[in-house]
C-alpha cells in the first residue's frame, strides 16, 4: 500500500498509540 510520508506519520503515531504494527491497524481499517 502506497501513501505518503504525511499520512505514514499519522499512521505510524496512531499505531504506537494502540501499541500495534503498523500493518496491523492498516489491517484493522480494511
Amino acid at each position: 500500500m502506497r501513501m505518503s510520508s504525511e499520512q505514514h506519520r499519522r499512521v505510524a503515531i496512531e499505531a504506537a498509540e494502540q501499541r500495534v504494527s503498523i500493518n496491523q491497524l492498516l489491517v484493522s481499517r480494511i
